[in-house]
């Protein structure tokens, strides 16, 4: 844990513990009764004026860090709640977290067992909220039968949830796996945090952006099309269906990455688009695409895909004054 939080003195004086002590709803008063370092210190190290001590950083690293099956004991409750609201109830735990063998930064790993997929869109708000909830990395998996290869080398031993644990309050480290951020993301924090995807740092120019919304407009006509035929043959263990899902995944590939350059204040002005949905499943699709569920690809193209081609038809253009037929 020091390790994770190793040169948090010097990479980031107070600023970085000012956003932590921030987002976690603490105050400095409030921090010192827990870390047992003196509040005046907290207060004149968050306004620049004196550093910390080595073991100032250890205790206020240890006061803002749990393990995350502890996390777990107290909110298990919260997360069926979450899961029930998008139609799941056989839930499980596996890894480290489901066996004790975690820390602070390990991720939690859910498996759903269902014969319901959900959409892409979906599944990620499914898990955004379970990392709101959680206040760390969360990874869910489906097994709908349908062909998740990472099914496949689940270990036997899981955890089913429940509710039979004492819950116990605690305090939760907000910042995913522990990462340390440098200055320019904590400057754009506040924002991310608002708006779900990145500030764009590049100038705004109208027509790149109509460009940007028809390439993904396409991509969308073109996802609609692979899924306009039969569940089975897309299903089905042939050349044709492999076919299919691999042009399934291109295109929800190619669909978020032109979504990724569209600039934030066109994003901004059309808050109807689940942009900031689309911005994770980016990020969760570099390290998934190789086990993403049939069922969940054929799933966004028939239902999330028509949607999103929908609002893409009235989008708006800051400083345009008009409204463009994507």
């Amino acid at each position: 844990m020091e390790q994770k939080f190793m040169a948090l003195r010097d990479l980031l004086p107070g600023a970085f513990l000012r956003l932590r002590r921030n987002v976690l709803g603490l105050t400095q008063a409030e921090l010192a009764g827990i870390s047992g370092v003196p509040q005046s210190h907290i207060s004149a190290f968050e306004n620049h004026k004196r550093r910390i001590s080595v073991a100032e950083e250890t205790a206020l690293a240890k006061a803002v860090s749990v393990p995350a099956h502890t996390l777990m004991s107290m909110k298990r409750h919260v997360v069926r709640g979450i899961f029930s609201r998008y139609g799941y109830d056989e839930i499980f735990m596996f890894g480290p977290v489901s066996t004790g063998q975690d820390d602070a930064f390990t991720p939690i790993d859910f498996l759903v067992s269902t014969t319901k997929s959900l959409g892409m869109l979906d599944l990620v708000g499914l898990q955004n909220e379970l990392e709101n909830a959680l206040s760390t990395t969360v990874y869910v998996s489906v097994d709908t039968g349908w062909g998740n290869a990472k099914v496949d080398r689940f270990p036997r031993e899981v955890t089913k949830l429940d509710e039979k644990l004492q819950f116990q309050p605690l305090l939760v480290d907000l910042y995913r796996a522990g990462y340390v951020f440098s200055p320019r993301e904590i400057e754009e924090y506040p924002y991310f945090q608002k708006w779900g995807f990145p500030k764009s740092l590049f100038p705004y120019d109208v027509s790149a952006a109509r460009w940007r919304v028809d390439d993904m407009s396409r991509t969308l006509d073109v996802g609609m099309g692979i899924a306009s035929g039969d569940p089975k043959a897309f299903m089905a263990k042939t050349p044709a269906g492999v076919q299919s899902r691999f042009a399934a995944y291109h295109s929800i590939a190619v669909l978020v990455e032109s979504a990724a350059k569209i600039h934030s204040d066109v994003k901004e002005a059309n808050p109807g688009i689940p942009w900031a949905i689309l911005s994770e499943l980016r990020y969760r699709l570099l390290q998934t695409a190789d086990e993403i569920d049939a069922s969940i690809a054929w799933t966004t193209l028939r239902e999330d895909f028509p949607k999103i081609l929908d609002a893409l038809g009235s989008v708006t253009y800051p400083g345009s004054g008009t409204e463009a037929a994507a």
